[in-house]
């Protein structure tokens, strides 16, 4: 039988349960030996409760973690699908390429969206194929842009409506003319106005490259959107001493 007065002196000076200092008694030999089993027994069950609770806090960090990562792809899918029209497969498969960062899928959205936009522009270019409308003219150069002889030149008329036809430098053909009615007028038609065009601009057959023009002088020059300096694309240079104001003036009256 267990003293309950021992009982209850072990459970003072040690801060075991009952059923710790119950066990240490049974199990000692002396009263000495039970405080040492009892304090043991209270280290070790504190040791367990500690380890338990560091789990817990783990499980805690680790479920928090889960829901933040859960929301931060929510709202990553949101933005995708409001900035650049990606649907959630889409980023998905974009998030495995970049092994899940965010920053980069971001950044790869505006170059999608850009892309997309080109193939939609160029998707309309062909459709102007079935119109059939083509024209002969007297321009010739050897002049290449982007690696092609085509290009597309526009303009902003009188009426501020927006012209746009492909012009193939090697042979003069005209084609594709998009948004062009009779009662357009260019700026500056007039043969004896030595300035014709106030705003035009000269973009590559693939639409990559776009040069903006005011009257005579070049604007900016853009590839992929970005701002480039002109005397890193030469063949710009070389392009404007044929083609210019007064040369697309000349061979849209021509036309």
């Amino acid at each position: 039988m267990v003293d309950i007065k021992q009982l209850k002196e072990l459970r003072k000076l040690t801060g075991a349960s009952l059923g710790e200092c119950k066990r240490a008694l049974e199990s000692s030999a002396n009263f000495d030996d039970a405080v040492v089993a009892a304090k043991s027994s209270v280290a070790a069950r504190e040791a367990e409760e500690a380890g338990d609770e560091a789990e817990r806090a783990q499980q805690q960090q680790a479920a928090y973690a889960v829901q933040q990562a859960a929301h931060a792809e929510a709202e990553l899918f949101k933005k995708m699908k409001l900035q650049f029209g990606l649907a959630e497969e889409e980023v998905r498969a974009l998030l495995e390429e970049e092994a899940g960062d965010m920053e980069r899928v971001m950044a790869r959205g505006t170059t999608i969206r850009r892309e997309k936009a080109r193939q939609r522009q160029l998707a309309k270019d062909a459709e102007l194929d079935a119109s059939g409308w083509y024209l002969e003219t007297s321009f010739r150069s050897d002049k290449t842009l982007c690696g092609s002889s085509k290009v597309i030149i526009g303009f902003e008329c009188v009426q501020e409506a927006r012209i746009e036809f492909r012009l193939d430098l090697a042979d003069g053909m005209m084609d594709r003319l998009r948004d062009w009615s009779e009662h357009l007028l260019m700026p500056g038609q007039d043969p004896s106005d030595p300035e014709p065009l106030g705003v035009w601009w000269i973009i590559s057959a693939d639409r990559r490259l776009i040069i903006s023009m005011h009257g005579p002088g070049l604007e900016n020059v853009t590839v992929d959107d970005a701002s480039v300096k002109e005397a890193d694309y030469p063949e710009v240079i070389a392009l404007l001493d044929d083609l210019t104001n007064v040369a697309v003036r000349d061979l849209w009256i021509e036309s």
